[in-house]
C-alpha cells in the first residue's frame, strides 16, 4: 500500500471484503487531464492491530494509472493495493471522516510518524525501507524529544519558513518559497529555481541550462569546506496563532550538514547538489519540498488534532545514496 501525504482517505478494497456498497462514486483529478473514478463502500478494517469501524473505502474503477494495473509489467516490481491517506484536515466544517480522524478515538495519541532508513540503495527490499508508526512517536529509530511547530496549512504536511541561514553569517534572502513541505513522491529536495540559483551562487555550483538539471560543483569546489544550511521553521505568521499563548512564537531549526545536501558523482570527478528545482516534479513554488533524501535517518511526525508537525534525528549516521546507485561519502 502506498502512503500518500496529500490524500485524506483510505483507498483500498480486497476480493474478500464484506463491504457494504454506498451506491456513490468519487472522482478525483490526477492532473489537468486525467482523473480516477471510484465506487464508495463502507467496511470495517484493521491496521496494525487497530480495528476501525465504518470507514469509507474508495475502489477505483476507471482511470487507474497503468503502472498500478496487475496485468502490466511495472506492477510486478511495484504492486500497489491502495493508498493510505495521511493528509490532515483541521477545522473541517463538514466533518469529513478522513483516515486520521477515524483513527483518533482508537489511539492514545493522535500522532503518526514516518521514518526512512538511512542506507537505501538500488538493491533495497521495497518492504524494508522504513516504518510508519501510528499512535505515537518513533523512539526506537530516532532521538527524542521531537521538535514541534504549528502546521502552516490545515491539509498538508507543511510548516512556515521563518528564514534560511548558512553558516558563516550568510542568509538566503527574498525566497519565493514560504513553506516547508514533506512529500512522499519525490526523491530529492526541491526548491523554486530562483531560490536554488541563489543558493548555488553561494556554494559556487554551476547552474544548469535545462529545467530539472543537476547543480554541479567541480572537483576543486567539492573539496572545499561548505556551509551547513539551517531552516528556521514556524512563526511569526503561524506561531502567533498559538492556541494557549497568542504571543508565543514557536520555532524550531532543521540543519543540513554538507554531506546531507551534496554528493559525489559515480566517477568522483565532480559532485552535485541534492536540491533540484520544483519544476522537476511540477511542485508549487510556494513550497520547499523535502523528499526521500531529506527523510533518510529522520523521523517526521504529525499530530492531526493539535495541528503540529515534529522532527527528530535518527540514531544512525546518515548515508547518502543517489537514486539508483551507490555514492561515496
Amino acid at each position: 500500500m502506498k502512503v500518500n501525504l496529500n490524500e485524506q482517505k483510505l483507498d483500498i478494497i480486497t476480493k474478500s471484503s464484506s463491504s457494504y456498497s454506498l451506491n456513490k462514486t468519487l472522482t478525483f483529478s490526477v492532473d489537468s487531464i486525467n482523473a480516477i473514478e471510484s465506487n464508495l463502500y463502507l467496511d470495517n478494517i484493521e491496521i496494525g492491530g487497530i480495528k476501525i469501524k465504518n470507514i469509507t473505502i474508495a475502489s477505483a474503477i476507471k482511470g487507474i494509472p497503468i503502472e498500478y494495473i496487475p496485468t502490466t509489467g511495472k506492477d510486478v516490481y511495484c504492486p500497489i493495493d491502495g493508498e493510505f491517506g495521511l493528509a490532515p484536515l483541521l477545522n473541517d466544517k463538514n466533518k469529513i471522516p478522513t483516515t486520521l480522524n477515524l483513527l483518533t478515538k482508537y489511539l492514545s495519541k493522535p500522532i503518526v510518524t514516518i521514518y526512512t532508513i538511512n542506507d537505501l540503495g538500488a538493491d533495497t527490499d521495497n518492504q524494508n525501507i522504513g516504518t510508519l508508526t501510528v499512535g505515537e512517536e518513533n523512539t526506537e529509530n530516532c532521538i527524542p524529544p521531537y521538535k514541534y511547530v504549528e502546521l502552516a496549512e490545515s491539509n498538508q504536511w507543511s510548516v512556515e519558513i521563518n528564514k534560511i541561514e548558512l553558516s558563516g553569517n550568510k542568509q538566503l534572502k527574498n525566497t519565493k518559497s514560504k513553506m516547508f513541505r514533506i512529500v512522499e513522491d519525490g526523491f530529492y529536495m526541491y526548491m523554486p529555481k530562483g531560490d536554488l540559483d541563489n543558493l548555488a551562487g553561494i556554494l559556487n555550483a554551476e547552474i544548469p541550462q535545462e529545467i530539472g538539471g543537476f547543480y554541479k560543483l567541480n572537483i576543486t569546489e567539492c573539496k572545499k569546506p561548505k556551509p551547513t544550511i539551517t531552516f528556521m521553521l514556524g512563526g511569526p505568521k503561524i506561531g502567533s496563532k498559538h492556541s494557549t499563548n497568542p504571543k508565543e512564537i514557536i520555532t524550531t531549526t532543521i540543519t543540513l550538514a554538507p554531506y546531507q545536501y551534496i554528493a559525489p558523482t559515480e566517477y568522483g570527478n565532480e559532485c552535485l547538489l541534492l536540491f533540484v528545482t520544483n519544476e522537476e516534479m511540477d511542485y508549487d513554488n510556494k513550497y520547499i519540498n523535502m523528499g526521500e533524501v531529506f527523510l533518510r535517518n529522520r523521523c517526521v511526525s504529525l499530530n492531526w488534532v493539535n495541528g503540529r508537525m515534529g522532527f527528530a534525528d535518527g540514531k544512525k549516521p546518515t548515508k547518502i545514496v543517489k537514486k539508483g546507485e551507490e555514492l561515496l561519502n
